[in-house]
């Protein structure tokens, strides 16, 4: 049968203190937080637009169709049409605001890269589209 020393015990009692320690002052600057383990999520601002009426969002964007017929939008970047989408009967679809305008500049549209993107629900039924608009 193994029997302690009074070196290892000194031993393993110094060793336990030193990873207390470090563990006490590893906690102790860093205190546990429930903020550490939030998702770090951009609000998101949110408008449902009528037939005939737009909507501005200056980052990226999520159009819905919450409607039982397909609908067509309109979205205008640098204040000229730039693409005509129809979304589906209770569709989604989402739209990376930089690539458009990306592609905008591409087709040699005068498009600057702040700028920001104005949707226009272009259906003539009385059909309301949800546009998502991140912050």
């Amino acid at each position: 049968m193994f029997k302690p020393n009074k070196m290892g015990s000194l031993f393993f009692l110094t060793l336990t203190a030193v990873t207390w320690f470090t563990v006490s002052s590893t906690q102790a600057s860093h205190p546990y937080n429930d903020e550490m383990f939030k998702l770090d999520a951009e609000p998101v601002k949110s408008k449902t637009v009528k037939s005939g009426d737009g909507t501005s969002c200056s980052n990226d964007f999520t159009v819905e169709n919450t409607g039982d017929s397909p609908v067509k939008i309109q979205i205008v970047l640098g204040g000229l049409p730039f693409a005509q989408e129809q979304i589906p009967a209770k569709g989604i679809k989402m739209y990376n605001l930089k690539k458009n305008l990306s592609l905008a500049k591409l087709k040699g549209k005068p498009v600057g890269m702040d700028d920001w993107a104005f949707i226009i629900n272009a259906i003539k039924t009385d059909t309301p589209i949800h546009v998502y608009c991140s912050r």
